[in-house]
């Protein structure tokens, strides 16, 4: 299910880009759903399951289709680097997802040694943030949300190269970069937001078995142990923590 629900007749969304939309409500957010048992959705978020594709990866193809827009936004040419920042759940499905698109190198920075130790099972190569001083890519995606990062990352670009801004900074951040590095290295710099039209892609992708979608779910509790799931989840301890339904053996 996607939980972003557009208006459908704004301005954006008549000029296919619902994913902006002035008037969006969320499923779970702004409209009902999501810690309930049964919810009522409309038929236009609904996305049919491929056969065999068990329920706990079909849970991972919303962050999956945010990733894969970031991903798209980059720009990404087969044999080009990439560098992507932090290695929590978004930052490692752009990373499995730059490797798939045929980047001859993706580098993941990440100061935890323990997520780091998680990146090379996604085909990337792990990094600590002072290991890379110098190392520039062609494209990098920021998936921290921090002033710093996000000024780094426009540091670690190469000239004509493009930087994605992934990760969710506060509002009021602000982020100083000089603009005649960006004039005179030619970057571009984007933004990206939510997963316009890239769910079913984000499915084909965990059925066909390109993205390793039981490396990224590390926790699994029964619905008994939510507390305790949830906990896990606020600690940062793992990547993707699955709660299963009782009765649920999918």
């Amino acid at each position: 299910m996607d939980p972003n629900v557009p208006c459908h007749t704004c301005s954006y969304c008549h000029n296919a880009r619902p994913h902006l939309c002035e008037n969006p409500q969320g499923i779970g957010i702004t409209r009902n759903g999501g810690l309930s048992e049964l919810a009522i959705v409309p038929a236009s978020q609904a996305y049919k399951v491929p056969e065999g594709l068990p329920a706990e990866a079909a849970a991972l193809t919303e962050p999956l289709a945010c990733a894969l827009h970031a991903v798209d936004l980059a720009g990404l040419r087969p044999g080009a680097t990439a560098l992507v920042i932090g290695a929590g759940p978004i930052g490692i499905l752009c990373a499995a997802l730059l490797v798939a698109a045929g980047a001859s190198r993706v580098v993941v920075s990440e100061p935890d040694p323990q997520r780091r130790a998680r990146v090379p099972a996604f085909g990337a190569e792990p990094a600590a943030p002072e290991a890379i001083a110098g190392f520039q890519a062609d494209v990098v995606l920021e998936c921290v949300g921090r002033v710093e990062t996000m000024k780094f990352a426009v540091e670690a670009v190469r000239s004509g190269g493009t930087v994605v801004w992934v990760g969710v900074a506060a509002a009021e951040a602000e982020v100083e970069i000089k603009p005649y590095d960006v004039f005179r290295r030619e970057l571009t710099i984007r933004g990206t937001y939510v997963n316009p039209f890239t769910m079913e892609r984000a499915l084909a992708l965990l059925a066909a078995g390109r993205i390793n979608w039981e490396a990224i779910v590390t926790h699994r509790f029964p619905l008994d142990d939510f507390e305790q799931a949830w906990d896990t989840h606020r600690s940062g301890a793992g990547l993707k923590v699955c709660v299963q339904p009782a009765g649920d053996d999918r």
